[in-house]
């Protein structure tokens, strides 16, 4: 059953959306998706209700992010320029107003004009959002985050210039809207459905002597110019009608009077929907602008003091000094790619990708996402932490990997499910979720970012003991009768949580390879018994891995991952490469990944998490994880999800099923015989372990890459 601010807020926006044509309402555009498509399947087991589903935006459309390196907290940016602070509980938006005709010109709605957004330069986490309206007036918003003062706290600067493109004369009022809602929603919650943010604004205050506004308990914006005009508005009266909300808010005043209330102080304890709106005039002709800037305080501010600090310095210098810092990190240090005509444009999404890294960073933890996914997982810091040291910001790997990863080393003698706790590598959401895959990841990254470091570094050394040995025995001693680890919910985006998935095994075999590579640089005595632990898991599942074709299956398509051969110098590589199925037929992925290829049949993949495949909810995606899939060269061959491919073009429908079972059948069997006798064949070599003959490659005793 929905909660009332759930059902208000649901209610609220419903009928300002369905009324929009009398009184324009800026309904967020993800609230305006799920109102031209909504679907039912929003992940109903985590939502007790529509209304809570709704008000959680639980189909995560999100939109663009700012935030400065090193610092806890981000900044939303919706797709009309509204900024969201993550863990403040108000959004701040422009639009604008023509009281000679009680227009109402608002960037969130399409007959209001024109929208356009962009980053200001791919090095630079600055975005532009341009709003033009139909009768000519245009406004540019530029939001950045930076830091200020003596202690270097983080705050948002949104300016905004607004003018006349075409020259004419244009005066009216450009207006801010504080809003509860923003990009990710009313409230969020977690994957199990528990609330971790309610963003309910029950008590709103304009501070005309300070110039700032005061947001439930906190701060919120923060003016350089006091406006003409300002009301805040609330619930007084403690009603349970959405209409309340529709016919006593600002955006009605204007429509309808040309003003707003003039209150600076509401509250709502129904609902937690105060909003409030404050307007500046302006009149330009030919190439004037009106200039409006707005400071957020996304850290912790309080006090006089506090607010001078936060005013000092000139919102000018501020956004040199951000122009400046993110050009020399981006620019002039580390790898500086430098790619023909054809491919130039990916130079600058390498330089998006690795800002947006450093600016997840929080003092030396790379977290995943802004919002939901604000957090530590050793599964997404290790990839994360690895593509760090590769394009030349090894101090921030070195610093996640040699200070977080040992304090998530458990030292416990305890259980976790029917694992132990010594030498486990997670936290609670490790924990608590029984992620298993954790183990592989964080041998596998320490062990990459020893190669990479090189040997003077002597990074591995330092792990070495207890971490890297304990990790790869709580591997060898923590998996079922089958030799396989447990189930968990690591692999949450293949399938259901409590079927078994090889994705913790293959991590576990390039976490123990990596393990044992380096053991073999070290000269440890523990390196026949981290190959014993590789060999025996990989025999474990390579033997798991036969029977999967046999087994009749019950869905259409299935996932494979593959861990792929080195590249030919010699350097390690465990990399990944995707593969398919078709219903039980298995289908050969590319030759090109290599001999002794390990196959991984993944579990059904049903509901919403089977539509977005490998995405994870909530989670603002690095540009470096949008991988590009090269289709087989092979004709029959099949890509992700099934999809036959031959000749360099997609098939579908009946000449998909067809090269489907062209590419399956009796020669699947066939294939398998032939592996199995491979796999006998490299049984018999024994305890001499030519990396060659793993099928993963060889690396030099000495670290050199």
């Amino acid at each position: 059953m929905a909660q009332t601010h759930e059902w208000m807020f649901y209610e609220v926006m419903w009928r300002s959306w369905a009324g929009r044509a009398q009184v324009p309402y800026p309904v967020p555009w993800w609230a305006q998706q799920a109102f031209r498509r909504w679907s039912d399947d929003f992940d109903a087991g985590a939502y007790d209700s529509k209304e809570a589903a709704f008000a959680s935006n639980a189909l995560y459309r999100y939109w663009a992010m700012v935030g400065v390196k090193d610092h806890r907290q981000e900044s939303l940016v919706g797709q009309a320029g509204e900024i969201e602070p993550v863990y403040d509980k108000y959004c701040l938006s422009f639009f604008l107003f023509d009281p000679a005709t009680g227009a109402l010109h608002l960037p969130q709605l399409t007959d209001g004009g024109a929208v356009a957004q962009r980053m200001e330069a791919p090095h630079l986490p600055v975005v532009l959002t341009t709003f033009r309206t139909v009768d000519g007036v245009e406004f540019v918003q530029r939001t950045f985050a930076v830091p200020v003062g003596a202690r270097q706290r983080d705050a948002v600067v949104t300016r905004l210039t607004v003018g006349s493109p075409t020259g004419q004369a244009r005066e009216g009022l450009v207006c801010a809207a504080l809003m509860p809602a923003g990009p990710s929603g009313f409230q969020r919650h977690d994957r199990n459905g528990r609330e971790i943010t309610d963003r309910r604004l029950t008590f709103l205050r304009y501070l005309p002597g300070e110039l700032r506004v005061e947001t439930n308990s906190g701060w919120g914006p923060v003016f350089e110019t006091p406006p003409e005009q300002f009301g805040v508005y609330g619930n007084p009266d403690f009603s349970q009608d959405p209409d309340v909300y529709v016919h006593h808010s600002p955006f009605r005043d204007l429509v309808m009077g040309g003003k707003l209330n003039g209150a600076a102080e509401a509250q709502d304890q129904v609902a937690g929907l105060c909003s409030a709106v404050f307007a500046w005039p302006y009149r330009v002709v030919e190439d004037e602008l009106v200039e409006v800037d707005v400071r957020l305080p996304v850290d912790l501010y309080s006090g006089p003091d506090d607010l001078a600090e936060l005013r000092a310095t000139p919102a000018d210098v501020l956004e040199t000094a951000n122009r400046e810092f993110w050009t020399g990190k981006l620019l002039r240090q580390g790898l500086q790619p430098e790619l023909p005509r054809p491919v130039s444009h990916l130079t600058d999404l390498f330089r998006q990708a690795r800002s947006e890294l450093l600016i997840l960073s929080d003092l030396g933890e790379i977290h995943p996402g802004p919002t939901v996914y604000d957090s530590f997982w050793i599964r997404d810091s290790s990839v994360e932490a690895t593509a760090c040291s590769l394009v030349g910001d090894s101090a921030l790997a070195a610093h996640q990997l040699g200070t977080h990863y040992p304090l998530r080393f458990n030292r416990g003698g305890g259980r976790i499910g029917p694992c132990a706790e010594y030498g486990f590598f997670g936290g609670p959401h490790e924990k608590d979720d029984r992620e298993w895959d954790s183990n592989g990841q964080a041998l596998w990254a320490i062990g990459r970012f020893d190669r990479t470091a090189g040997r003077a570094a002597a990074f591995g050394a330092k792990l070495y003991s207890p971490y890297v040995v304990d990790g790869a025995r709580w591997l060898r001693d923590n998996r079922d009768g089958f030799g396989l680890l447990h189930s968990g919910w690591s692999a949450e985006h293949l399938g259901e949580r409590d079927k078994p998935h090889y994705w913790d095994d293959l991590w576990g075999l390039a976490g123990l390879y990596e393990a044992a590579r380096l053991a073999e640089r070290l000269g440890a005595p523990e390196v026949a018994e981290l190959w014993s632990a590789f060999d025996d898991l990989k025999a474990a599942t390579v033997a798991s891995m036969r029977v999967q074709p046999r087994r009749r299956a019950d869905r259409a398509v299935c996932g494979v991952w593959v861990l792929r051969r080195a590249a030919r110098e010699g350097r390690p590589r465990v990399g990944q490469q995707r593969a398919g199925a078709v219903g039980d037929r298995t289908v050969r992925p590319d030759r090109r990944a290599g001999r002794g290829v390990r196959r991984e049949a993944l579990q059904p993949v049903r509901g919403r998490r089977g539509a977005v495949a490998a995405r994870q909810p909530g989670r603002v995606r690095p540009a470096a994880q949008r991988v590009e899939r090269r289709a087989p060269r092979r004709a029959g061959q099949t890509a992700l999800l099934g999809r036959p491919v031959g000749a360099g073009r997609a098939l579908r429908g009946g000449a998909a099923r067809r090269a489907a079972r062209r590419a399956g059948g009796g020669r699947t069997m066939e294939r398998l015989r032939r592996l199995e006798g491979r796999h006998r064949r490299l049984d018999a070599l024994g305890p001499g372990r030519a990396a060659t003959a793993r099928g993963l490659g060889d690396v030099p005793a000495d670290g050199a890459r």
